[in-house]
């Protein structure tokens, strides 16, 4: 499972670290051993932010399973910040493709395959909804915090995915 979510200790093809990645491996590792429901560990992976919690614990554990969407190389240089974020976009639909539904959906991106189950039209229909959401460096606890309320320091913060989802559009939602 590491190996399809792109599980590596750094974040980017020049070496920069991810120095939480571990969280997310041992969350996983511990997921197995314990031989919890595959369901819920996908849910948990695509919505771990949303997700009801009893304990401290169990928001951790849903929060850190998020990482699941950010793991993987990324270009953090390229200057078009728009390009930028598409392609953190792609990659979050292209682990999803891989990992959950076991085929590749990036070619839709750009074109639509005679016989691809996936067309253009519904890739960027699911693009829209992870477009929706934002990287966050969530601090740990001890953790200095920024005024976006960020962490200030990446080796004392969590990379995760979280809902950006304006406040009020829970009222245009039947």
């Amino acid at each position: 499972w590491l190996d399809v979510v792109r599980y590596a200790d750094s974040i980017t093809l020049r070496g920069f670290l991810f120095p939480e990645a571990w969280r997310y491996r041992d969350l996983v590792i511990s997921t197995l051993n314990e031989d919890r429901p595959f369901d819920h560990f996908l849910v948990q992976q695509l919505a771990g932010d949303l997700l009801p919690y009893a304990s401290d614990r169990e928001r951790h554990d849903n929060v850190v399973a998020t990482s699941f969407l950010v793991l993987g190389n990324h270009n953090l240089e390229d200057q078009d910040k728009e390009k930028l974020r598409m392609d953190a976009v792609d990659e979050q639909l292209d682990v999803i493709g891989r990992g959950i539904l076991a085929q590749t959906i990036g070619c839709a991106r750009c074109h639509d395959h005679k016989f691809d189950p996936i067309p253009t039209e519904d890739y960027y229909s699911l693009a829209g909804v992870f477009a929706g959401t934002q990287m966050f460096n969530q601090p740990l606890e001890g953790a200095e915090v920024g005024k976006d309320g960020q962490g200030k320091n990446p080796d004392e913060s969590l990379h995760i995915v979280r809902d950006d989802r304006p406040s009020d559009l829970k009222v245009m939602i039947r």
